[in-house]
């Protein structure tokens, strides 16, 4: 589970909708950058066990969503761009590229 720094800040981003994410995408402005960061959006606020069901289902493969390869700082930095709270943009950001997780990070929580 992660590490809750500010309740209202979670808050805030929990009631974010999709188009607001997608403004905060805008400010991130490498593409490879901004696709690993809409990864990491949508596992993190879009994803359920009934969406992740039905892509097994059809044969996608959710280690594809980490298939971009950008550096861990660089990673961090567009997370926290977007809002990230600074524990969880650190802790996001060590996802290899492999799709492997590290300290279990790309599993939501």
């Amino acid at each position: 589970m992660r590490k809750i720094e500010n309740q209202a800040e979670v808050d805030a981003l929990e009631a974010l909708t999709p188009k607001q994410w997608n403004d905060r995408l805008g400010m991130v402005s490498d593409p490879d950058v901004r696709k690993r960061v809409a990864c990491i959006i949508w596992w993190d606020y879009f994803a359920d066990d009934h969406l992740m069901k039905d892509m097994k289902k059809l044969g996608m493969p959710v280690d594809t969503m980490w298939a971009y390869d950008v550096p861990p700082s660089t990673l961090q930095r567009a997370l926290l761009t977007v809002g990230y709270p600074t524990q969880w943009a650190e802790d996001r950001s060590r996802v290899n590229v492999s799709g492997q997780e590290k300290d279990r990070v790309c599993v939501p929580s």
